[in-house]
């Protein structure tokens, strides 16, 4: 009677060939995903987005994603109450700043009236209902180039690997 199945020699080679498979494999993968600043920067504007969105939804008045395109930095603030909206006139800090990765700078917003905004600030309205006009962000470094997409009735948002414009998304 002859018994089937691997030995222990056999087991042990897979493993160690495993093992070294995943040692030069995961530092290209670190480097690709985690440490790359230009998704980095991606990543951290897409997470504020989604909060926004949900304060949004959370508040009585709705809330501004403002964008800083000449310093690479971006934060919220929200309506709380009716009083808080009719001093809308008084400029009010954001609720939270962030500021992008050393080297990652905002390129362009296109917004509204298909309009292209390249620097000074850009103020985004999200409604209580966590809407927000179709807008494509543009960010990069000196190689590359991303784009954020938001569109009205969809909460995720599309990243891009190149700039865009609204044309391109006809």
């Amino acid at each position: 009677m002859k018994q089937r199945g691997f030995t222990l020699i056999e087991l042990l080679v897979v493993c160690i060939l495993l093992a070294i498979m995943l040692a030069v494999s995961v530092p290209a993968i670190h480097d690709s995903l985690i440490s790359d600043p230009l998704r980095k920067g991606a990543r951290k504007i897409t997470g504020v987005i989604k909060e926004v969105r949900y304060r949004a939804q959370t508040s009585m008045g709705g809330c501004t994603l403002e964008l800083d395109l000449s310093e690479s930095r971006f934060g919220y603030s929200c309506v709380d109450s009716d009083e808080e909206q009719q001093q809308s006139s008084v400029e009010k800090k954001p609720q939270r700043l962030v500021v992008l990765p050393d080297n990652i700078r905002f390129e362009s917003v296109w917004s509204g009236e298909k309009q292209n905004i390249t620097s000074g600030k850009v103020s985004l309205w999200v409604s209580t209902k966590g809407m927000m006009e179709q807008t494509i962000i543009n960010i990069g470094d000196d190689d590359r180039k991303m784009a954020l997409v938001t569109q009205v009735f969809r909460p995720e948002i599309r990243i891009e690997e190149k700039a865009l414009s609204f044309e391109d998304l006809d």
